[in-house]
């Protein structure tokens, strides 16, 4: 068993993956029940790619800035679309 770490070639699904989930936010949990990768792995995967989560969370990310172009403007469409009663 090799103790050297292996490269990231950003070639494999896995590693592809990991960095959109990480991108748009996603629990390193999440990411590893998804990919199959350990907690370790995940972390240096970001780490390479310079993906902080805390990015998303704040609305700093690119990910981040279009989806909040998706919140309606009015109360009417917010309330509607959170199920809520409307009221005049």
């Amino acid at each position: 068993m090799s103790t050297k770490p292996l490269r990231v070639q950003w070639t494999s699904d896995e590693d592809i993956q990991t960095a959109i989930l990480g991108g748009m936010g996603f629990s390193t949990k999440f990411i590893c029940e998804t990919t199959g990768l350990t907690k370790c792995q995940v972390s240096y995967r970001l780490n390479k790619a310079q993906i902080k989560r805390a990015h998303y969370r704040n609305g700093e990310s690119d990910v981040a800035q279009r989806m909040l172009g998706y919140i309606p403007k009015s109360k009417q469409a917010t309330r509607s679309l959170l199920n809520l009663e409307v009221l005049p």
